[in-house]
């Protein structure tokens, strides 16, 4: 009788636990994407100021 129900709470649990972390990790990504284009664009300024 424990069982019907305690099984698939464990199931959902799980379902949106995988959820949660799929949207924590796309915005991790996300972060590390511009973090990413802010170095690029600071580099290349930082080289063309070099180069003058």
């Amino acid at each position: 009788m424990i069982a019907k129900f305690i099984f698939p709470l464990i199931g959902i649990v799980v379902t949106l636990g995988a959820i949660g972390h799929g949207i924590y990790a796309k915005g991790k990504a996300e972060a590390y994407t511009r973090a990413f284009g802010a170095h690029k664009r600071r580099r290349a300024a930082a080289e063309h100021s070099a180069t003058r």
